[in-house]
């Protein structure tokens, strides 16, 4: 805690005139006096006390005592019991008044401090200027934080030396990101036409799947009507395979020999329209096609033609089918044994199917009627 300078009650020899001390009744009648207002600057031994102690009061040697409040300047109180300082107090002012005046008198009562000795008075100090010392400690740098702080602006120096080439890299990196940029925004447009041309294209498309669709119905239901016209003009045909070959031979003479086999009436010219061999490849023997007259004639020969299977000839008698309706039995009769169908055969120009003995028939007329 600084100490302060022992301040003599006599005046010193050069004192105004002013400073005189008068008689004490004239003291004592005069009223009280706001010397900070009225009485010229204290001399030098009185300023250095209110300078260098805050929080004391300076008491003109003629008035000792009757000390004056540094706080509202009028003597008779110390600043403890200033009426002014605590009407500011209630106004939370006091803490900005007593950073300028530096007046402070606490933990002392009135009678406690007139108690004191001149001597004592001007070396007390009250608790709060204690605790105002205790807490503040000015402090000389230390070479050590001018050390560590020269070390940081180093440092800092170093990384502002290294981002300063930067300065010249950013810009190619904007104009690279720009042209990046314009070339997103590019393919974006191309992408969005794109996507439209697509839409058009798979609208196109349906239109052609449709289309597509309507033509294939429209060729099936052609190439039926063709398959059917066809079979219209073979209907009265009937095919006999396993009849040899022999120069000069008589057609209708072999088939009427086959007609005993089955049990049929022997055929003359007048049941029969036409009657020629079937062409065949190279070492096979070719077929008779007979064409009849009625088609009842017909008929009987096809219902019992089952009769050389029982015979076990090697002969057999089948339909004139069309290409197409070969082309589809070939397929039903390879499907069936997939499918574990017993029975595939033609009848009148349509394709049947049977799973077993007893069960319903099956039309297929094309390879799209075949059961999943």
């Amino acid at each position: 805690m600084p100490t302060y300078p022992e301040v003599a009650a006599v005046p010193p020899s050069d004192a105004p005139a002013t400073l005189l001390r008068p008689s004490y009744a004239s003291v004592a009648a005069a009223p009280p006096v706001n010397y900070h207002s009225v009485l010229p600057d204290p001399p030098a031994h009185l300023t250095a006390l209110s300078s260098g102690a805050p929080n004391a009061f300076y008491s003109p040697p003629w008035r000792s005592s009757r000390p004056v409040c540094y706080y509202c300047g009028y003597c008779g109180h110390i600043s403890s019991f200033c009426r002014k300082r605590q009407q500011d107090e209630r106004r939370n002012d006091v803490r900005e008044r007593d950073s300028y005046t530096g007046a402070s008198y606490q933990g002392i009562s009135k009678k406690q401090y007139k108690k004191k000795s001149e001597s004592a008075r001007q070396k007390w100090v009250c608790s709060t200027c204690k605790d105002s010392g205790k807490s503040v400690e000015i402090t000389e740098g230390r070479p050590e934080a001018e050390v560590d702080i020269r070390s940081i602006l180093s440092g800092i120096s170093q990384k502002l030396d290294e981002l300063l080439p930067l300065r010249e890299t950013v810009p190619n990196i904007e104009r690279s990101i720009q042209l990046m940029s314009d070339k997103y925004d590019e393919m974006l447009t191309r992408l969005a036409a794109q996507e439209k041309d697509t839409k058009e294209i798979r609208k196109r498309l349906e239109r052609l799947e449709q289309d597509t669709c309507a033509s294939d119905d429209a060729s099936k239901k052609l190439e039926a009507d063709l398959n059917e016209l066809e079979w219209r003009s073979r209907k009265f045909n009937l095919e006999i395979h396993g009849v040899s070959v022999s120069e000069g031979e008589n057609l209708l003479a072999k088939v009427n020999s086959v007609a005993s086999m089955i049990d049929v009436c022997a055929l003359d010219a007048a049941d029969v329209a036409a009657i020629h061999r079937l062409p065949c490849k190279f070492g096979k023997t070719p077929g008779i096609i007979v064409r009849y007259v009625r088609q009842s004639v017909r008929d009987e020969w096809l219902h019992n033609r089952s009769k050389l299977r029982e015979k076990k000839s090697s002969l057999f008698i089948q339909e004139n089918l069309t290409s197409q309706s070969r082309q589809l039995l070939r397929e039903a009769k390879e499907w069936a044994r997939e499918n574990r169908y017993k029975y595939a055969w033609h009848k009148n120009g349509k394709i049947l199917l049977r799973k077993s003995d007893g069960d319903s028939v099956l039309v297929v007329r094309h390879r799209t009627d075949f059961p999943v």
